[in-house]
């Protein structure tokens, strides 16, 4: 079995919501797991440390040996991708020590994806500012527009928000 995967994630804020959301898809490009939540923490690193951690505790039952990690082109990622031991904002110090500890067991790699590629996860962080907590969504619970940017992803059509 291959165990080469993609994390998609990205947060957003509509009001004073913060949401995020993400997507696990396998080698051959198929969602394998989707999910999306509130963000407590109004601090957009804080927001996007969350959701990778998240993604990647979602990833370990899956017994990931590759992921690629891609996030919105926002997002200043160095801290992680150069895997530092000094963190500038104390308030994620812990969740980017917990990343740290799970990327040990895979081969990783992150990847700054422009807007117009991230349909999906942008739509997810949007229905997240809106949930009561994380919710996973995989199979016949994947929610409608949802599948629908899935379907546009997988035939190669960008999906441009107004």
């Amino acid at each position: 079995m291959d165990n080469n995967f993609k994390l998609n994630v990205h947060d957003c804020m509509v009001d004073n919501a913060v949401g995020c959301g993400g997507l696990i898809k396998d080698s051959n490009g198929k969602l394998v797991l989707a999910f999306a939540g509130p963000i407590i923490n109004g601090n957009v690193e804080y927001a996007m440390c969350m959701t990778i951690l998240y993604g990647l505790q979602l990833c370990i039952p899956l017994n990931v040996t590759t992921l690629i990690i891609e996030v919105n082109s926002g997002v200043n990622i160095s801290y992680l991708q150069f895997m530092e031991d000094r963190c500038c904002n104390l308030s994620i110090f812990y969740i980017v020590w917990d990343i740290k500890k799970l990327l040990i067991f895979m081969n990783s790699s992150f990847t700054v994806i422009a807007k117009a590629a991230n349909a999906a996860a942008i739509w997810l962080a949007n229905f997240g500012c809106n949930l009561d907590g994380f919710t996973d969504f995989g199979g016949s619970s994947m929610p409608f527009p949802l599948t629908g940017l899935l379907h546009l992803d997988q035939l190669g059509i960008p999906y441009v928000s107004r």
